[in-house]
């Protein structure tokens, strides 16, 4: 048998600036290494002043397997000097493990760049390592010298310490000796600390941000979340001169490049993005800044819409005579006007009414049954409160009047009162208010005013059992001083037997009253019908108060594919309107705003909102949120998935989509529709061999001009020690895993816990001792744990039935 002999000797170029006094002699520890700089000190004052040693000593007292020592050259403020390119190994040093095995190591500015997995220049560290069948116990002292050449110390800080310690970063994990048998062990570390004065330094800016992450949230189909500002400043010296840089389409930075301390604001757009996490970086750099770059994470969440309960009608009135029949039932519809599931409850207060049921599901009828026995006539009330926790509207109420009326009649005022404005030129707005007999025969009434600052059309009048007056009230306030001035309406009738009824008035008279002033009293949407990309613009209805004091306003309408928001506020305010075409057939529809301030001295003003929704005669074009996917099962843990898959069209209106796709282990539903829609993509992994397994599918229109879109999808069944994905576990995984830890090669595949072997949760070279006795050896097989957190989690539950 032939046995492998694997040497690296890898260093990373960073800001290594060590001096201090070498010792005499070193009597050494077992299980020691130790770094000592030429002096304590090091001045530099020229360009060819900057070249340094120290010498490098290590023991050992058992035989091992490899060793990967690495160590980190920090600066007093906690990192490196910002420019880790600006130093080159420009000597070599021998090392000897023993003086019956002798081994060469090479370090010099062709071998640093030939180990770019060595170069780690996050950690401002140098790595040394080795694989061999065997090592001997050390029984030398020191290594070698190491030296160390600054091409450039302008781009250097001018003055600062550097302290020489032992560190742990990736891939090669931490420092230790590795034993065969036994587990890696870090060895003693005897580090040093120098300080230097750079005479030629160059002041330097470095970036500063504030904060380094930002969390958005929104709704989908709905607006974007308000604008985050990051602060990019100059922590250092000199000017810096930052760019700002991201990967997302859905993230917008503006500005993305400034001079110094200056805020760049970041945008995010929820429009066309499904349901889910997303995350992006934004990276700031300027290549004179000691620490370019520095990142920020944006994390975006992207709600499901909840559901939205909608109640028709939500306003019922029934009529009974007294000691007679009850009243017919009414039906009352509960609709999901959103999305998701809504599952409703349903309750009320008054023994005299009750409901066929009280919980159900969207789109369910319930019947409202009255019952008046015992009963004296009257107006009663109650409310139906239907209630669902996740629904975003709950509760919704729906009111309940039920009148029950005698022989004789009875008065019935609406409103029940009145509060007015008027100034010492200008009356009050005529107001309207209505008589109701809900009694029975004729209602014979007189209007009066018990202050005589009202007149009535008509003041005198009668309307029969189960009708309705509408009076005209005009105001006479000349009389009156300013301020808050009081009157009753008084309505009586000779035969009923609740006569009079009371409407109490409020007159404030003002120098200056309200001024209510709407713009513009009228407003156009031009969309297509089904879908419009992007949606369909906001307008602006502007709410002003023209006059002294102040102005509550509230804004009624009927129709439901109009928007308003907000629909009330206090004096001047911006109503955004907007329109949803959902359901609408091509066409012109019209609704009127009124927008109703009852302290204006002025009567409400309407805007009139006209909506043409056309058919979108260019042909479409499919936009789908996400092109390849990823599935990943752990051997044992075998399983299904789902992700999701939202279909639009970018060129606005209506289309018809389908999927093509002839998988056996790859399922989405549904598998056609219309935009814009939501389909699940789903894999079933049971049967499937370990490793990666892939296939895609087609998304479809007959009337798309990019049809069809192909959508990729890769599945893997991974196990420990398979680090380039072939589904066996032998020396290429190996030779795979050496080029990651070493030589900056890909991570395993399809994640970096493919290579921790020994369930140690860090692949180093312990792993690649391990997985060369396994495979050569005999050794123990790859462990077997659970990484945290999981590799996949399913939104749905995959429909396919699964085979085993």
């Amino acid at each position: 048998m032939h046995r492998k002999h694997f040497t690296l000797g890898v260093c990373l170029a960073v800001v290594l600036l060590l001096t201090g006094s070498a010792f005499a002699q070193d009597t050494g520890v077992l299980d020691t290494v130790r770094y000592v700089p030429e002096s304590s000190t090091w001045t530099i004052n020229s360009a060819g002043d900057s070249l340094f040693s120290f010498e490098f000593f290590g023991w050992t007292d058992q035989s091992i397997t490899a060793f990967s020592l690495g160590f980190k050259i920090p600066t007093s403020t906690g990192g490196g000097t910002g420019h880790d390119d600006s130093l080159i190994v420009v000597d070599t040093f021998n090392y000897t493990m023993s003086t019956a095995f002798p081994v060469d190591w090479a370090f010099s500015a062709v071998d640093s760049a030939s180990y770019p997995g060595a170069r780690h220049s996050e950690y401002n560290g140098c790595l040394l390592g080795r694989i061999s069948p065997f090592f001997p116990p050390n029984t030398s002292s020191k290594i070698g010298d190491f030296f160390i050449k600054i091409p450039d110390p302008t781009l250097l800080p001018c003055e600062f310490d550097i302290t020489v310690d032992s560190v742990f970063f990736p891939p090669a994990g931490v420092f230790k000796f590795s034993p065969s048998p036994g587990s890696g062990f870090a060895p003693q570390y005897v580090g040093a600390t120098i300080h230097v004065v750079n005479n030629i330094c160059t002041p330097e800016p470095t970036i500063g941000l504030d904060p380094t992450s930002f969390t958005f949230e929104a709704v989908a189909g709905e607006a974007d979340p308000d604008v985050q500002v990051l602060s990019v400043q100059n922590v250092g010296e000199g000017t810096l001169n930052w760019t700002a840089a991201n990967t997302q389409p859905w993230l917008t930075l503006s500005p993305n490049s400034g001079v110094d301390d200056e805020p760049c604001s970041l945008y995010v757009s929820v429009a066309g993005l499904a349901a889910g996490l997303y995350e992006d970086t934004i990276t700031v750099s300027d290549p004179a800044a000691t620490n370019s770059p520095q990142l920020a994470v944006v994390n975006f969440e992207v709600i499901i819409p909840p559901p939205i309960i909608e109640l028709v009608p939500d306003d019922f009135q029934f009529l009974a005579q007294q000691d007679s029949a009850n009243p017919a039932p009414q039906s009352m519809q509960i609709s999901d006007i959103g999305a998701g599931t809504l599952e409703w409850t349903a309750s009320n207060s008054e023994s005299w009414l009750t409901l066929s049921a009280y919980g159900g599901g969207p789109g369910d009828v319930i019947d409202l049954n009255v019952d008046i026995t015992g009963m004296s006539f009257g107006v009663y009330y109650d409310q139906i409160i239907v209630s669902d926790p996740n629904a975003s509207n709950s509760p919704q109420i729906a009111t309940v009047e039920l009148t029950i009326v005698s022989v004789f009649p009875i008065i019935e005022l609406d409103p029940d009162s009145f509060f007015v404005v008027a100034s010492a030129t200008q009356e009050p707005y005529n107001r309207q208010m209505s008589i109701t007999n809900v009694g029975g025969d004729w209602l014979r009434y007189t209007i009066t005013s018990a202050q005589g600052t009202m007149s009535f059309i008509p003041d005198v009048d009668s309307v029969i059992s189960g009708e309705t007056a509408t009076i005209e009230i005009i105001f006479n306030t000349a009389s009156l001083g300013f301020g808050l001035n009081y009157d009753n309406i008084e309505v009586s009738s000779p035969t009923a037997p609740n006569s009079p009824q009371i409407i109490p008035v409020t007159i404030w008279k003002m120098e200056s009253p309200p001024i209510l002033v709407v713009n513009p009293d009228q407003m156009t949407f031009d969309v297509y019908e089904c879908y419009n990309h992007p949606n369909p613009p906001t307008k602006l209805i502007s709410v002003q108060n023209a006059g002294a004091e102040f102005l509550n306003w509230t804004a009624y309408w009927d129709a439901s594919w109009l928007i308003l928001t907000p629909s009330s506020a206090e004096n001047s305010g911006t109503i955004f309107t907007t329109v949803d075409v959902t359901g609408l057939a091509t066409g012109t529809y019209v609704d009127t705003v009124v927008i109703v301030a009852e302290l204006s001295i002025n009567p409400p003003e309407s805007v009139e909102v006209i909506l043409n929704v056309a058919e979108q005669t260019d042909p479409p074009i499919i936009l789908v949120t996400q092109t390849h996917y990823e599935f990943i099962f752990k051997h044992s843990q075998v399983g299904t998935s789902e992700q999701p898959l939202t279909i639009l069209n970018t060129a606005s209106g209506c289309m018809d989509w389908y999927l093509t796709e002839s998988t056996t282990w790859l399922d989405i539903e549904p598998d056609a529709g219309e935009v814009p829609d939501l389909a699940w993509v789903g894999v079933n992994g049971f049967g499937l061999p370990l490793g990666k397994t892939s296939t895609s599918f087609f998304v479809n229109s007959d009337e798309a001009t990019n049809s069809p879109i192909e959508v990729t999808v890769d599945l893997y069944i991974w196990t420990f020690g398979d680090a380039n994905c072939d589904g066996i576990v032998d020396i290429d995984d190996v030779v795979y895993d050496l080029k990651y830890i070493f030589q900056g090669g890909p991570e395993p595949c399809p994640g970096v816990w493919v290579g921790d072997v020994d369930c140690s949760h860090t692949v180093d070279i312990d792993d690649v001792t391990y997985l060369l006795a396994y495979i050569f050896q005999g050794g123990p097989p790859p462990c077997d744990w659970d990484p945290e957190p999981p590799l996949t989690s399913a939104v749905h539950t995959f429909q396919d039935e699964v085979v085993k």
